[in-house]
Order: structure tokens, then sequence, then C-alpha cells
């Protein structure tokens, strides 16, 4: 029973330290997790070396991980592959649609990114949709939540999904395809249903016009197209799965076994994701 509720006051501390304390998260997991230890009688010198243990078992996969995302997702915002992606998928959408719209876009760009990251590149997009189709900035900002959110807790590469899946040892291509049928309802439900219940009261909120982010009228113009931009994102997911099939279809120390296995690593798979980006966005912008 102690184990239990001593984690339950773990997460509450971390709560407490990073809300009202303004400790940074980092900060706070070490000082939670270290209390957590020595509350369960480990001791000073085993909870100590289990929570490096443990930081350093997760940064070897994620570390990597979080590292060829994050030139990905470099390459989309630098060469403007991003704002391609949206301006398709926004741009051709009538205005009932919007939200799907928006919210898709936000899975795609996610998928890579850090949540951070991506929230911060969709900021322009959000302001400069709304003015389009002249709705309140919330209207376009929650799908674009709801959208993020899907990607980053349901479906790899994403940090998230590679550490709970490695925290378990599940095969990562089975976490896309389980992903990929459980995040449809999930997506709808964020991206649709619960903005069509609560517009009429998040839609009263005044915010900013967005002035501050106003982009270039040329840089739509120099980037990619939506051709060249949307693998960059998909590539990963797609060589995961791949990699999950050929474990099944194809019997161990087989080449067929060893070709898909390799392709389907997931270091690998964002790698060759990474290089795509570096080529194709990079160079091929003129970088």
């Amino acid at each position: 029973m102690l184990p239990v509720l001593s984690g339950i006051a773990a997460i509450i501390v971390l709560i407490v330290l990073i809300v009202y304390c303004k400790l940074h998260p980092f900060v706070a997991l070490i000082i939670s997790s270290l209390c957590l230890g020595l509350v369960n009688g480990l001791g000073t010198e085993k909870t100590v070396k289990s929570f490096t243990t443990g930081f350093g078992s997760q940064l070897s996969t994620t570390g990597i991980v979080i590292g060829l995302g994050a030139i990905i997702g470099g390459m989309l915002v630098s060469s403007g592959g991003a704002e391609r992606i949206a301006s398709v998928i926004v741009g051709k959408s009538k205005k009932a649609l919007i939200p799907l719209a928006v919210g898709l876009v936000a899975l795609i760009i996610e998928l890579p990114n850090l949540f951070e990251v991506t929230f911060v590149l969709l900021i322009p997009i959000v302001f400069s949709v709304a003015k389009r189709t002249h709705t309140s900035a919330l209207y376009v900002a929650i799908p674009m939540a709801a959208g993020m959110m899907t990607a980053h807790g349901l479906l790899p590469p994403g940090p998230a999904t590679v550490i709970g899946a490695g925290a378990i040892g599940v095969d990562l291509g089975l976490v896309s395809m389980i992903g990929i049928v459980i995040c449809i309802p999930v997506f709808a439900a964020g991206v649709w249903l619960f903005p069509k219940l609560m517009q009429r009261y998040y839609l009263r909120y005044q915010v900013s016009d967005g002035s501050e982010y106003a982009t270039k009228d040329d840089a739509l113009a120099q980037a990619p197209s939506m051709l060249k931009s949307l693998p960059s994102v998909l590539l990963a997911p797609i060589l995961l799965i791949i990699g999950t099939i050929g474990k099944a279809v194809f019997s161990k120390g087989s080449v067929g076994y060893v070709i898909t296995q390799f392709f389907g690593n997931t270091v690998v798979a964002l790698l060759l994701s990474a290089l795509y980006a570096l080529i194709f966005l990079g160079l091929g912008s003129g970088m």
C-alpha cells in the first residue's frame, strides 16, 4: 500500500513544485523522485543510483529521438515546409471544416517534433487562418492543440510515445498501428466535438490579433512543395510500421526480416527522415 500512496504523494509534490513554487520541471522531477525512493526505504545511495540509471536508460533512445526530431522540425520551419503543409490543407477547406483542417496540420507537424516546438511553429498559422476566416483565434487554436496532443500522446515517433513504449517494452511499430486506430475517435472528439459543444463559451473571450506574429508575404512562394514537405514527417512512422509487419511476415534471420528490422528501427527511421529533410528541404531550398 505504501508504494501506491507514496507514488500519489510524489505526483502531488511534483505538481506543487512546478505550479506553485515555479521550479523548472526537471528540478521538480528530481526532487519528487528522490523523495519517493527515500520514503520507500531504498536509502540515499540506491535512490540516486536508481534515478540516474533510469534517466540514462531512457535518454539512450529518447535523447536521439529528440535530437533527430529537432533536425526535422528545424528544417520544416526554416524551409517553409510547415507553412506549405498548412497552406495546402487549410487553404482549400471550407470555413466549417477549418477546425478539422487545422487539427490535421497540427497532428502532421507534431509527429517528429516536441510539443513546445510545434506550438511555437503553428501560432502564426493560427492567427493567419483566424484573420482569413474572420473568426476568433481560439476557434482555430483549440483544434490545433487537440491535433498536437493526439500526435504527442498516441503516435510514434513522438518522444512521449517512445518513452512510454520503451518503459513497458512494446514494439513501436505495434504502438503506431494501435495508435492510428485509437487516435481517430480521439482526434474527432478534440478537433470537432469539444469545440462544437464549447464554442459558445470560449468565443466570448477577446485575444490578441496576432500582429506580432506577422510573416513575410514572400515566405510561402519560396517554400518547398507539399510533395517534398510531407515525407519528412510521414517517412519515420511508415518505416516503423513496415518494421512491425516485417517481424510478423518474415522468419527470424531471413533477408526480409533483417532489412525490415533495420529500416524499422526508431533511430534509423528518424535518421533517414532527418537526412531527407536536410537534402530536400534544406539543400533543396538553397540553404
